[in-house]
């Protein structure tokens, strides 16, 4: 359901939980978000003996194996979410271990049949709604919240039918949610090409072409730093020429 991982590892908040733990290991951690995913994988899991019970830590851990699991498959999203359920249980009130549980819920669909991609998307609305909850400009957790209402409210028939095994009836969901969520992202983080081509998206479905173009354009005037961006700006020359 959701194809942004590098993303959500990139401008979070590291506050919550920092001050049980430490500057160090804030630093370590802002460090390691640079690094390619692999290379930030091994730098932190060297933190974590010294730091098993740190939110921030194992939130970060489970992001990288997010970012892994093209590459590495199940196994990856697997250890995404155990990692994950970890920094929540470590830090229930930890906005960046909610973002890092529902973008592991999230790799988790690639995996398992349409009844259970439904079950998971609404452990990924919910766990993005308390990331919100916590701290409402955590520009990750709306990004994620953008993209549920998007993908709910244009969902293909057959996941609409397993939708109703789910939830009794389909879960109210509109591209105006999602453009509420998505708008938020933006003005919170403008300088992440994700945000702007999600909202573009959206756009583009509600027919608001002239808003749409803008969000392309401003895809395109942003530096790519990884292959998702690159795609995105791919998309968004796609859009401003069709």
């Amino acid at each position: 359901m959701f194809n942004r991982v590098k993303v959500l590892t990139v401008g979070i908040s590291l506050v919550i939980g920092y001050h049980c733990f430490g500057d160090a290991a804030a630093d370590a951690i802002a460090r390691a978000e640079k690094m390619p995913a692999a290379e930030s994988l091994l730098a932190l899991q060297k933190l974590e003996p010294s730091s098993p019970k740190n939110p921030d830590l194992l939130a970060s851990i489970a992001l990288d194996y997010c970012e892994l699991v093209d590459s590495q498959g199940k196994r990856a999203a697997d250890d995404a979410l155990r990692y994950a359920k970890r920094a929540v249980d470590a830090g229930p009130n930890n906005a960046k271990a909610h973002v890092s549980l529902a973008t592991a819920y999230g790799k988790m669909t690639d995996f398992v049949d349409n009844k259970t991609k439904m079950q998971l998307s609404q452990k990924i609305r919910d766990e993005a709604n308390r990331a919100v909850q916590i701290d409402p400009r955590n520009d990750d957790a709306l990004y994620i919240l953008g993209r549920w209402y998007y993908e709910m409210a244009n969902i293909n028939p057959i996941l609409r039918m397993a939708a109703r095994m789910i939830y009794g009836a389909l879960p109210p969901a509109s591209n105006e949610e999602a453009q509420h969520y998505l708008e938020r992202a933006v003005a919170i983080a403008p300088q992440k090409i994700c945000n702007h081509q999600a909202l573009a998206v959206v756009y583009k479905a509600m027919g608001k072409r002239d808003a749409a173009r803008k969000q392309w354009q401003a895809v395109l005037s942003l530096p790519a730093t990884d292959n998702d961006d690159r795609q995105a700006q791919v998309e968004a020359r796609q859009g401003l020429s069709s």
